[in-house]
């Protein structure tokens, strides 16, 4: 089969074409729209995208804290639309001071981007 674009959809990452509904079976293009076989059934048929969720990830940024496990940051690679989960226990700092807030606030689901929160 000759080589295609690849399709796109909002916030999912193209996964090649298939035989079956389900992405198995027989793989017709790869993700990057090159033709792996030709097709075989001479009376027509349907071949399938393959979809996944892309992921954005998220930064926890203990802003010259340290996490409990003595880490200056916590990243997290998250679908868009996940629920976020901050980091737990809140980070530390050398001064004592108590933890307030991230910033920016940290919303409830991930947002279709890289996003960094710091402490």
């Amino acid at each position: 089969m000759p080589d295609i674009t690849p399709p796109t959809y909002a916030n999912k990452v193209f996964g090649g074409y298939w035989q079956t509904a389900t992405g198995t079976g027989n793989q017709y293009y790869s993700e990057t729209g090159r033709g792996l076989q030709t097709w075989e059934d001479p009376s027509g048929g349907t071949i399938y995208a393959k979809w996944s969720s892309r992921k954005y990830k998220a930064t926890f940024n203990a802003n010259g804290g340290k996490f409990s496990d003595n880490t200056p940051s916590k990243e997290y690679y998250l679908d868009y639309g996940a629920v976020i989960t901050t980091p737990s226990p809140d980070p530390t700092n050398d001064n004592g001071e108590p933890f307030i807030s991230w910033n920016p606030p940290v919303p409830a689901t991930m947002p279709p981007m890289d996003v960094t929160f710091a402490a």
